[in-house]
Formats: structure tokens, sequence, C-alpha cells
């Protein structure tokens, strides 16, 4: 009698076996175009002027400021070919690299070159690099003790001498919500291993006077709050000081959502960035978990997840592990968080190279988030906060820039990851901005809902193991006073961006 388990066995060893080969093929060819790579400091008494081809008579496509520390991706003659994430042009201000990622103008479709007097070669990496070389590496007490934990019983013990809680708010007219709020805390108390861990609650400052606009990106002006000294600031402050009134009421009445939360409060505006040092001043546990004011911590996440991904830290085999507002391969996810990787077979030598054998399933990414994230807090000061400096911004309005330069002008990478395979997620929802994540087929695309957003039949990404799941959109019911807050499923308007995006990056031959 024929075994058709062992037939299908064989069949997917077989596939296993052909995919593992085009894999190292893959890797094969992508490391000797990397090879050809290198980064070269613009040199000269004006700026650098970059042309349309290898050609002294060529067209000026652009320009460079002397000083600058670019990436080139091979040599023609006596002129070097810019890499494809190198602007052509000088950068307005310091988020300015980022959304031209976000815009579509990078990675750039044409060609610019540099003449060769106009550089200087620095010194080669021989390989990518971590942010803390391995021979820096110094186990602490508190880590060994996590490292030590043979048991999910002892790393429960451990939990609340290691992780500290950091939710960040600020004011704003959309976010003095107190009952929004009172569900962010309630999502994060529901978690068990979190109901633990001691919780801060950091308040931002509304500016006294409208803030130096040196420190503020351009693009990042929205995330400033109105000055009290504004006509429209005078009503911000006063919702503000209800708000935080409200769940200082919360606080005395019991209620679960507010046990163990301690409230701080910073004297002066300090952004995100300003809260998030702040919090720093008073945790002394070596691993964080930042989240924010408007975000609700999903039922997906396990004990077994957190534990396993604090192991990782303890290990410094990880520095930074996101749990992702979206599935982890939709388009809004991969445009920012695999921006460094402007083809998918780069992307796919990268995720291969860092892949982290054990029981919990991480995804490598290079760059920086400010979502929801379990964090080594020492890394967090040095590598994060540190480097954003005084500017009042959200972190990642810097650190996603600067890191992507360290990655691709010095190959050090910082150890970031996303939580889950390109499969998992979302951890969290996003109550403000929507998303995507996995949901019945009968309750996102119902005959009603079809009736507000149609998408065919074929454009309905299922998920890859439970049949009657397909990719939707998501959006928050925010509560009321008559009912509490609601994740509500839709069909997925961005479907054909979406699908793209997990050929590219969640190809099913690696599923």
């Amino acid at each position: 009698m024929i075994d058709f388990d062992d037939l299908d066995e064989a069949e997917g060893d077989k596939a296993a076996a052909e995919y593992a080969l085009r894999a190292a093929e893959e890797d094969r060819r992508v490391a000797e175009e990397l090879a050809e790579h290198f980064s070269v400091r613009l040199v000269g008494e004006h700026r650098v002027p970059l042309l349309a081809t290898p050609h002294e008579s060529a067209a000026v496509v652009g320009e460079r400021q002397v000083g600058d520390v670019v990436r080139v991706v091979k040599v023609e003659g006596s002129f070097a070919l810019l890499h494809a994430l190198e602007l052509v042009r000088v950068a307005q201000d310091y988020q300015d690299f980022w959304a031209s990622i976000l815009s579509g103008e990078l990675p750039r479709k044409d060609e610019a070159w540099l003449q060769a007097s106009c550089f200087e070669p620095l010194e080669k990496a021989c390989s990518p690099q971590d942010s803390t070389s391995q021979q820096e590496i110094s186990i602490n007490d508190a880590e060994q003790a996590w490292l030590s934990a043979d048991s999910e019983e002892t790393a429960l013990k451990l939990l609340q001498s290691s992780l500290t809680i950091v939710i960040s708010t600020s004011p704003s007219v959309q976010h003095c919500n107190s009952q929004l709020l009172l569900e962010v805390l309630g999502s994060l108390q529901k978690q068990p291993a979190f109901a633990r861990c001691r919780k801060v609650l950091v308040f931002d400052a509304q500016p006294s006077t409208v803030p130096d606009s040196s420190l503020v990106s351009s693009s990042g002006k929205g995330w400033v709050p109105e000055a009290a000294a504004q006509d429209s600031g005078a009503s911000l402050a006063d919702a503000y000081k209800r708000y935080q009134e409200d769940l200082r009421l919360a606080a005395d009445r019991g209620e679960l959502a507010m046990q163990g939360v301690e409230m701080l409060f910073l004297q002066e505006w300090g952004h995100l960035v300003g809260t998030v040092r702040h919090a720093l001043e008073q945790v002394s546990t070596p691993f964080v978990l930042l989240h924010q004011h408007d975000l609700i911590l999903g039922d997906a996440l396990s004990d077994s997840h957190v534990l396993e991904a604090l192991k990782l830290l303890a290990a410094r085999r990880a520095n930074c592990i996101l749990l992702n507002r979206d599935v982890n391969f939709a388009g809004r996810s991969t445009q920012y968080l695999q921006a460094p990787f402007h083809r998918p077979e780069l992307w796919r030598r990268f995720a291969r190279q860092h892949f982290l054998e054990g029981s919990l399933s991480l995804t490598p990414f290079v760059g920086y988030s400010d979502q929801t994230q379990l964090v080594r807090a020492d890394w967090l000061r040095d590598r994060v906060i540190r480097m954003v400096g005084s500017r009042k911004c959200c972190m990642e309005f810097t650190i996603h820039e600067l890191f992507i330069r360290g990655w691709m002008h010095e190959q050090v990478w910082e150890r970031t990851y996303l939580l889950g395979g390109m499969e998992e997620g979302p951890w969290v929802y996003d109550t403000k901005k929507n998303g995507n994540c996995w949901a019945d087929e009968t309750d996102a695309y119902s005959e009603e809902k079809e009736e507000e957003v149609f998408v065919p039949f074929d454009g309905r990404l299922q998920h890859r193991t439970l049949q009657h799941r397909r990719l939707a959109l998501y959006i928050y019911r925010l509560p009321t006073a008559e009912r509490p807050g609601r994740v509500l499923h839709f069909p997925d308007a961005a479907h054909a961006e979406n699908g793209r995006s997990r050929a590219a990056f969640s190809p099913e031959e690696c599923g």
C-alpha cells in the first residue's frame, strides 16, 4: 500500500533541498556584487557634482557637499557609480533621507557618477560588523541569571527585577482620551508576564512657547503640540489637565488598568525622546518595554514570546525586538523596515545571514522604529537616546537614518529584529492609523463590508496554514462611555501593494 504521508514528506524534503541550493547560489551572486561596493569621502573646495554618465562632458544630475561619506557600487575608468540609496542633493534636515525613502525619491532609478578626483576611499570593511563586537561583550550577573534559567517558572520569577514597561503620552487633542489610555494600559495588564512588571506612565509637558524650529525637522512639525501661549494652546492645556486628573482618579479607584502604574510628569516639553529619556533616568532594570499611548497590545503575545525574547536580549544576540502593528510582510512595514534593501534578493541574503536558531522566530531589519519594543536598556541609552542628542523628536526620525547610513557606509548592524516571521503579526493595534492583520474571511469580506470596499477574490491574500483567514484592514473603534473599544475588520484596500510586498519579502517557497 502506498503511504501518501511518506510521499508528501519526501516531496517536502526535495523542495527544501532545491530551495537551499537556489538560496546558496543567490547568496553567492549577491556576495560577489557587494564585494565591489565601498565607501568614499567627498573632497574638494566646493560642492561635488554628480553626473548622468561616466564621462566628463555628461549632464550634471545633482551635487553633494564636500566631506559627505557616500557609498559607491562600482568603478568604471576614473568614475564611480553612486549607490541607489544615496541622495543626489544636499539634505535639507535630519529627517530628509528617511522622508525621501517614504516619498519614493529613494531608491533612485537613474544613475549618478562621481569623478575619482572628487573622492577618497575609506578603509574597506571586510565584513558586516555588529555595533558591539563579540570581543567587547561581557555578560553581567542580571543577564547570566536569564541565561541560566532552566524553566519558564524560573524565568517568570526574574521578570519583576528585569523588565520595566514605559508608556509615553503627550498633550494632543486626539490623545487626551483617558478611556483609550485605560484600554491601552489594560491590554498590558492582561498579558500575564507584563502584569508582573513595574509600569511607568510618562506625561510630556506642553511647550510654554513655540519650540525652536532648529530642533524639529520640517516633516516632524505635525507632532509638535500647540504652545500654551497660543490661543488654541490654552484649550489644549485644559484638556490635558482633565486627562491627567481622570487617570489619577482611576488610580485612586483602584482600576485594574492603573494597578502598579507610576505617573511621571515632565516639567518641560521633551517630545517622545524626552519622555523616554526621563523614564530611563528612573529605570534600573536591564530590559525595557517601550510602548505608546495609542497602541493596544493584542492577544497573540504569549509569556513564551516575552521570555524567549528577553533571553536573546540577555545573550546580546539582539538589542531591540519590535512588536509590529502590521503583519510583518505588509507594504507599510517593508517600505520602512526593509528600505535599505532596494532589491528583494539583497534582503533575503541579509535575513539568512542573521537568522537566529531557537524556539522564537525573529526577522532581522536595518534601522529603527518607535513602535512597541522589547529592548536592552543600555543599548537604548547609548545607541538611541544619546545619538538623538538635543533634538526634540520621535527617536526614529533621527535614528532610522543614522542606522541605515551606518549599515551602508560602515557595514555596522545594530542587531535589530521584528518579532515573528514575515507572515506573523500584528502584535499591537494602532488605534489612530489602522493597519493590516489576519481575519476570518466571513467577517472582513462580508457582503455588507464589500459594498464599502470591494476586493476581487484573487486579491484576498490567504493565510498559508489557516484556510479561512485572509489579510484584512483593521480599524480600531475608539471607546465611549457606553462601550469599550474594539478591532473591526474590513477588506484590504491595499491588497495590490501588500501582495507585491509578500511576493518580494515572503515568497511561499521560504515559508
